[in-house]
Parts: structure tokens; C-alpha cells; sequence
């Protein structure tokens, strides 16, 4: 059988361990009571299982063993150490909570081990005007990244079927390039990963019976952040014949959305005097929600802004690599004050619609009391 016939039996292979392994866990977190419980934040309603990450761990790392035989020893080292790293730390935090600074402990770890194993950002293309980095650099840089990537999956996972629809897109593009690419392993993890998303998403559109979850969420935005290193170490001569000139832009389009959400809603926080970790309801989605937007309606408006970065990135590739970003960051911008801007409109309509009501409400009582003393 040639490449091509493994990468379909490899995605029906995830899917349908997914599809295999989700009831099972659906099952057992309920007999355990491991659920998430709504509070004043969630959407849900009700207590729902929040261990969907480990159907996706199970499809991914089961499949993706098969193909460790198509990468050199140096791909798989330590890369699949640090992801079981991250999956346990999401698992814990999962069952038992842990805080935000051992969280990113053990991120840092993970990324470490990827660092030493050799995936590392080592050229920004241009980014800010810095090209090859030196070596020192490339550890901090590629901490940077990979912990933001994390982070950024880790804090948009918020609507039923979000973060999961996302990385599905993202996941599957990345899928398409490394065939072309003809990088067969990472093709393969890409195929995986986007396989056992679909299975899982069929359990988690609204309404969700499961959730991915820290151990989901931790994982993927690692998996992404890895293949967004490896996309920046294709052969230059080998991105010219995919008519890629500048891959760094294609990476920004791929990760852009749950970063700049990220940074937007930190940048707020610590504006207004607050943690950055502090939780509140300035996310895209909530935006988008207060907008009378429901769960649909919110992913559809989410998957099709991915799809537009990532098609904005390729279009922006003759221009330099920080321009590009600062378009993204523009256009990003612009979108989220007009939905503030929406929010605030239909608030101010709201009050003032209450305010005649309640207007005409005392104006009624009074003409009441008038005729009951006539």
C-alpha cells in the first residue's frame, strides 16, 4: 500500500477510536462524579463529563505509534514524552485542580524537552526585523510560543464545540501542507489529530455531552505550536514549489485567532488594574454571545474568521512578515470593537425600552389610585 492508502486508514483509524473511547469515558467520569459543574461563568446547564482529552490522547498516541517508523528517533524522542507530560498535567487539573503557576510549570518542562530534541523556532523571517536566532534565543523564543499556543487553546475552549472546531480546521490544514511538503510523519500526526477531533465533536456541539477539557485543550495547543516549528523547518526550496514565499506568514494566519483573543483579553485585564488570569466575560465568544449569538452560531462565526486569517496570511505572503501580523492585529482589532461597539447599542436600546416601560408602568398606577379615589 503507498503513503496516500495509510494516512485514510490512519484517520478512520482515530476517528473511530474517538468514537470508541468517548462513551466509555462518558460512562466512568459519571460513576465518579469527575463532572463540571455549572457555576455563574459556564454556559452549561447542567454537570457534564470534562475528560474528553482523553479519547483524543488515546486516538492520536495509539495511531500515531504506528507511524514513528516514517520519522528519524530525534522527531519522536522527546516530542511524545512531553505531550504525555502535558496530557497528565491536564488530566490532574482535570480531576483534581491545580494552579495556574504549576500548570505552566510543567508547560514549561514539556517545552523544554521539544527544545532539546531540537524543535525550535530558529528564524523569525523578518518578524521585527530579526531573521536567525542565535541558540540562547531560540530556547526563549520558542518557550514563548509554544506556552502562548497553550494557553491561548486552554482559555478559548468556552463554547460548545469552539476550541475543538478550530483546531480541527487549523489541524487539517497543517495536514495539507506537510503532504505536500512530503513531511510523511508529521502529515500523518496531522491526519491523526484532526481525525479524532471530528470523533470528538460529534459528542461535543451543543448540546455538548462531554467536554475535552484541560487534558484536551493542554495537548492540542501543544500539538499545533509543534507543527507550526516543524511548518518553519521546511526546505526553503521545497516551500517554493508549494508557492509559499514566506511560511512564517501561513504559521501567524494558522495560530493567529485564540492568540490575539488571548492577548486582547489580557491586555484589558491588566488595563483596568486586574490579574490577567482573572476570569471574566471578554472573550470573542462572550462578544459574540451578548450579541444574541447561540453556541451555532458563535462556532460558525469563529470557524469561518479562522478560515479568513488563514487565507488573509497566504494573500499577505509578497508583503514583509511584521506588516502581516500588524494587518491581522488591525483587522482582529477593528472586528472586536465592532462587536463592542454592537453590544453596547443593544444594551443602550434595552434600558431605554425598559425605561419607558417602566414609565408607562407608574404612570398606569397613578391613574389606577386616581379612579379608586374618585
Amino acid at each position: 500500500m503507498n503513503t496516500s492508502t495509510y494516512l485514510v486508514l490512519s484517520f478512520f483509524s482515530s476517528y473511530f477510536i474517538t468514537q470508541l473511547f468517548i462513551p466509555f469515558v462518558i460512562r466512568t467520569a459519571k460513576e465518579k462524579n469527575l463532572l463540571d459543574r455549572p457555576d455563574g461563568r459556564k454556559q452549561h446547564k447542567e454537570a457534564i463529563p470534562a475528560l474528553g482529552g482523553i479519547a483524543i490522547f488515546a486516538a492520536f498516541a495509539g495511531v500515531g505509534f504506528f507511524w514513528i517508523g516514517s520519522g528519524s528517533l530525534e522527531d519522536v524522542k522527546y516530542f511524545f514524552p512531553a505531550m504525555l507530560i502535558l496530557f497528565a498535567t491536564g488530566l490532574w487539573d482535570d480531576i483534581h485542580a491545580m494552579t495556574a503557576g504549576k500548570k505552566y510549570l510543567f508547560q514549561m518542562i514539556a517545552v523544554i524537552l521539544i527544545s532539546v530534541g531540537g524543535f525550535r523556532v530558529t528564524d523569525l523571517h523578518g518578524l521585527f526585523g530579526m531573521h536567525a536566532l542565535p541558540e540562547a534565543m531560540q530556547y526563549f523564543v520558542t518557550l514563548l510560543f509554544v506556552t502562548a499556543v497553550i494557553n491561548a487553546y486552554n482559555l478559548i475552549d468556552g463554547v460548545d464545540g469552539l476550541a475543538g472546531g478550530i483546531a480541527c480546521i487549523v489541524s487539517a490544514v497543517f495536514a495539507v501542507l506537510f503532504y505536500f511538503a512530503h513531511d510523511t510523519f508529521f502529515c500523518a500526526l496531522s491526519v491523526i489529530l484532526t481525525a479524532s477531533l471530528i470523533g470528538f465533536l460529534q459528542f461535543n456541539f451543543n448540546p455538548a455531552k462531554i467536554f475535552m477539557g484541560d487534558t484536551g485543550s493542554l495537548m492540542l495547543g501543544f500539538l499545533l505550536a509543534v507543527f507550526g516549528i516543524r511548518l518553519l523547518a521546511i526546505p526553503e526550496h521545497t516551500m517554493q514549489g508549494m508557492h509559499i514565499s514566506n511560511p512564517f506568514s501561513i504559521l501567524v494566519g494558522l495560530l493567529f485567532l485564540p492568540v490575539f483573543d488571548t492577548i486582547r483579553v489580557f491586555s484589558i485585564r491588566m488595563a483596568k488594574g486586574y490579574s490577567p488570569f482573572r476570569a471574566d466575560r471578554r472573550h470573542l465568544h462572550h462578544l459574540l454571545q451578548k450579541n444574541s449569538l447561540k453556541s451555532v452560531g458563535i462556532c460558525i462565526t469563529m470557524y469561518s474568521t479562522t478560515i479568513l486569517f488563514i487565507v488573509l496570511s497566504w494573500i499577505f505572503q509578497p508583503l514583509n512578515t511584521t506588516l502581516t501580523v500588524i494587518l491581522l492585529f488591525a483587522f482582529a482589532v477593528a472586528m472586536a470593537e465592532t462587536l463592542t461597539v454592537a453590544h453596547v447599542i443593544r444594551s443602550r436600546k434595552k434600558l431605554e425600552k425598559a425605561a419607558v416601560n417602566i414609565e408607562d408602568y407608574r404612570k398606569h398606577n397613578q391613574f389606577v389610585k386616581h379612579i379608586l379615589n374618585a
